[in-house]
């Protein structure tokens, strides 16, 4: 009712100042109609900020196709309302539907195109659909509009962190913290960058820092022990593996992982038994496979670790270490032919080792 009174007032305003301009012949007539066109705009876009009340109403009320229904009408009666595009745009999103969300949010920016949550929300959207640059460029955008965003900085350095652009990627991190500072994610985004700039304690100090925050974040616990064992704690790392494991009974990363560091510290027959609980839990684990082949072949059991490293080819057959090692293997059963055909595939894929192999060995 009240939706009604605004608009009939508003009607008639207009039509008063159209009479009133009409009446005195000294008034430019265009002036008068261009009054009234914009008294009318004002009405649809009071109506249709009505109706998009109500679709947020039915967001909150998880009545999605509903609320849908009541953004679209809403941009019927006012086709430069930002809000409806936004909306539809949220609502895309969380359906997966990314491109049709890029376009929404695009369509918003178009009509309110300083809006920092727009720019945020359209590079999230990006992200969604591969184009990691043009997220990039609206991380950015939303930061030059609201600098205190602790969520775009994260995202911003994830994407930095995955081109490599480590050093970018670690000033996104501290900004991100700084600006939130019990950000789980974020230190332990800045702890694996850290480890990849191979500063170790510094990488442990932020996934401590990560589980503080999250004590249930078995990942920060798997990417502590990682970076441990690049360390050579290898205690430590064990130490931090199980951890991951007591959070999270299959996870078949942290058995892998910590049965690497008992490979590493000579405890063949546990690292097999990691490897072999990995296994079980992703039947699919081609790096299990070759690890516990690995572990095998140090306990003279060539039978096994080859059954292994085939499995570990089958699953992947882009997988060059594991050609390395069965080419190892081959050479110790006599077949040379059969080695260097594995040492010339695994330097193929890209593993030196391989190369190496083949000038000493191979004629």
């Amino acid at each position: 009712m009240k939706a009604k009174s605004i608009y009939i007032s508003l009607l008639a305003i207009a039509v008063y100042i159209a009479e009133a301009r009409s009446q005195d012949a000294s008034m430019d007539t265009t002036k008068a109609v261009n009054d009234s066109s914009i008294i009318l705009n004002a009405v649809k876009h009071q109506q249709a900020q009505v109706v998009y009340n109500k679709g947020v109403e039915k967001v909150d009320q998880k009545e999605i196709d509903s609320a849908l229904t009541f953004f679209n009408e809403a941009i019927t009666l006012d086709s430069a309302f930002a809000k409806p595009y936004f909306s539809r745009g949220v609502i895309f999103f969380e359906q997966n539907k990314f491109n049709e969300a890029v376009v929404n949010y695009t369509l918003s920016l178009k009509y309110d195109q300083f809006n920092a949550e727009s720019f945020f929300a359209r590079a999230r959207a990006y992200e969604n659909i591969g184009e990691v640059d043009s997220a990039l460029k609206d991380y950015d955008a939303s930061l030059s509009y609201n600098n205190i965003n602790a969520k775009a900085n994260y995202y911003k350095g994830c994407i930095l962190f995955q081109k490599g652009k480590f050093q970018e990627a670690l000033k996104s991190f501290d900004q991100s913290i700084a600006q939130a500072r019990n950000f789980a994610n974020a230190y332990n985004d800045r702890g694996s960058t850290k480890r990849k700039l191979e500063d170790y304690k510094g990488a442990v100090d932020d996934y401590k820092l990560a589980v503080k925050y999250a004590p249930d974040m078995y990942i920060a616990y798997n990417n502590m022990g990682s970076a441990y064992k690049l360390d050579d704690k290898y205690s430590n790392a064990i130490e931090a593996y199980t951890k991951a494991i007591e959070i999270k009974a299959d996870y078949a990363l942290a058995f892998n992982n910590r049965g690497s560091v008992k490979h590493l510290q000579k405890q063949y027959q546990e690292a097999i038994k990691d490897f072999s609980e990995a296994i079980s839990i992703n039947k699919s684990y081609a790096y299990a496979y070759n690890n516990r082949g690995s572990a095998y072949f140090e306990l003279y059991k060539y039978d096994e670790a080859e059954q292994d490293f085939n499995k570990a080819i089958a699953l992947n057959s882009a997988y060059g270490h594991a050609y390395l090692n069965r080419g190892i293997l081959r050479e110790m059963q006599r077949n040379d032919s059969g080695a260097c055909a594995d040492w010339r595939k695994a330097y193929d894929l890209g593993v030196e080792e391989g190369g190496r192999y083949i000038q000493k060995q191979c004629k």
